[in-house]
């Protein structure tokens, strides 16, 4: 990219020399020079805007690009790889909803890698906004009495119907009616 614009300013630079060899006085030869000046201060000003706006990019920000433009993301969380495509992003919070239709909410922080897989189609919407953490995902879901399955930041995720979440931990019992506490802290996902 560099190259072309190289290119692009000694062309500029090229063109100005044979139009002012042709017959421009002084005054159209200076005017030219500060177009050409203030074209490519223009055209700096602009590579740096978009410099910093990729430098300053959160994560947040940049799986919210992803789901627009329609890409299916690979997240590595807790062990755990979650495949699908964004449709929603909140300040604390990624929903994934995978080929199979299982929508699986992460805990930002807790992502260790993010890679894009591919674009699928075309642009979707993707959501902002509430919920903004896992915490008010699984109390949505407690209200419906969801079978869910948490997945924690190390450790073998646990399946089972949620029964409470506090703001210290969440309480649910799994398929052989054990009771299971797990702190928030250790949460990493959840999928319902």
């Amino acid at each position: 990219m560099r190259f072309v614009k190289f290119l692009f300013k000694w062309l500029l630079k090229v063109r100005a020399f044979v139009a002012e060899s042709i017959g421009m006085d002084g005054n159209d030869r200076e005017l030219r020079r500060l177009r050409l000046e203030a074209r490519e201060q223009l055209e700096d000003a602009e590579e740096a805007a978009g410099e910093l706006a990729a430098a300053t990019r959160s994560l947040r920000d940049a799986l919210l690009d992803e789901g627009r433009q329609g890409f299916v993301v690979q997240v590595e969380v807790g062990g755990t790889e979650i495949v699908g495509r964004v449709e929603h992003v909140g300040d604390e919070l990624v929903r994934v909803c995978s080929p199979d239709g299982a929508r699986t909410a992460i805990v930002l922080d807790a992502i260790q890698a993010v890679r894009v897989v591919r674009r699928d189609g075309h642009a979707s919407l993707v959501s902002i906004g509430y919920p903004q953490t896992l915490s008010a995902r699984l109390r949505e879901w407690v209200q419906v009495g969801a079978a869910v399955e948490v997945g924690r930041r190390s450790g073998a995720p646990t399946r089972g119907r949620l029964r409470a979440v506090t703001p210290t931990h969440v309480e649910l019992v799994d398929g052989e009616h054990v009771a299971w506490l797990i702190p928030l802290s250790a949460t990493a996902w959840a999928k319902r």
